[in-house]
């Protein structure tokens, strides 16, 4: 699997110039805006982590470990369990990675435990991974992804490498779309309400619950400005 991203370019480059200098941080935050490519990034900042025969400083995206980050299936990375109504990550979940965090990688020297989508993580369970954060051994990495650095304690941002990932421009958007093979109708459509929001421009032209409350939405908001009491009831 090859990467191609479209935006945060400066933010890919360091991430690459850390790696290949072995300074590879031990701990990442991205945040952003759902759809700009937190999870992407986070994926790929594996691979550069991982990757058995890296090309100029990138992941070759053909060897095993490689191919297993692409497909999910990688036994050192883990994806941490979310539970409850709001998919946070419960204290349980914390403690087991932390104690799974002292035991050796199966393949390599590494190994990955990715909290995704952190909006919700309880204070408690920030407070049960504070000193493994902190203190990790040596082949343990963590990655957080969420909407805002604000999402967490001080105490955990600053033990943090912390990156703002954001929109492409809608040029590179549209470019992006057109490689998914969607029609320029759907694309005009898309970017015309998420503009260089990749990922809520996919979910748009496949959601149509989410088409039919962007069109609401609009009709709301228009019947307001123009004052139009019928349409807006």
């Amino acid at each position: 699997m090859k990467f191609n991203f479209y935006g945060n370019k400066q933010l890919v480059s360091l991430l690459e110039k850390m790696t290949a200098n072995n300074k590879a941080a031990k701990t990442v935050l991205f945040f952003g805006e759902k759809g700009t490519g937190r999870k992407t990034l986070a994926e790929y900042y594996c691979s550069l982590l991982m990757c058995e025969n890296p090309i100029e400083s990138k992941p070759c995206g053909e060897c095993k470990a490689c191919k297993n980050i692409a497909n999910h299936v990688h036994p050192d990375i883990i994806y941490a369990e979310t539970s409850g109504k709001l998919g946070g990550y419960s204290v349980d979940t914390a403690k087991r990675i932390c104690s799974d965090a002292f035991i050796k990688p199966n393949n390599g020297d590494k190994k990955i435990y990715i909290f995704a989508d952190c909006h919700s993580m309880d204070v408690r369970t920030q407070n049960t991974l504070l000193k493994i954060i902190e203190e990790p051994p040596e082949h343990a990495f963590f990655i957080f992804t969420s909407n805002s650095k604000n999402d967490f304690l001080p105490t955990i941002i600053s033990r943090c490498s912390s990156f703002g990932v954001s929109d492409c421009s809608e040029e590179e958007c549209r470019t992006a779309l057109a490689e998914k093979g969607y029609t320029s109708e759907q694309i005009d459509s898309a970017v015309k309400s998420f503009h260089g929001n990749i990922g809520m421009c996919i979910s748009f032209i496949e959601d149509e619950k989410l088409r039919n409350s962007v069109e609401l939405t609009k009709t709301l908001v228009n019947s307001i400005i123009s004052n139009d009491e019928y349409n807006l009831c």
